[in-house]
């Protein structure tokens, strides 16, 4: 599931970037000032995919974690029972 949610963000980055690439050509080609509107959303749009795939990729700190707890035998229970033992 991991190498899933890592090639997904891969994905989308490179979806962001080819976006980004056409639309500097569009804008390059049409030689026009676009309109207040058309820049934020075209803004927005292209700032998408980058927050989706920074996003998954934050995602997968947690489970490697947890991954290398069950790998190591520890368990979430484990992990937190320790924790609580600590002296205040």
């Amino acid at each position: 599931m991991m190498k899933t949610i890592y090639s997904l963000s891969k994905a989308l980055a490179l979806l962001g970037l080819a976006q980004l690439v056409l639309g500097a050509w569009v804008s390059y080609i049409t030689r026009s000032s676009p309109i207040m509107e058309v820049s934020i959303q075209s803004s927005v749009a292209f700032g998408f995919p980058f927050a989706v795939a920074f996003l998954l990729r934050r995602s997968l700190k947690p489970m490697y974690f947890f991954k290398k707890m069950e790998e190591a035998g520890a368990s979430i229970g484990l992990v937190f029972s320790a924790f609580s033992r600590l002296p205040s």
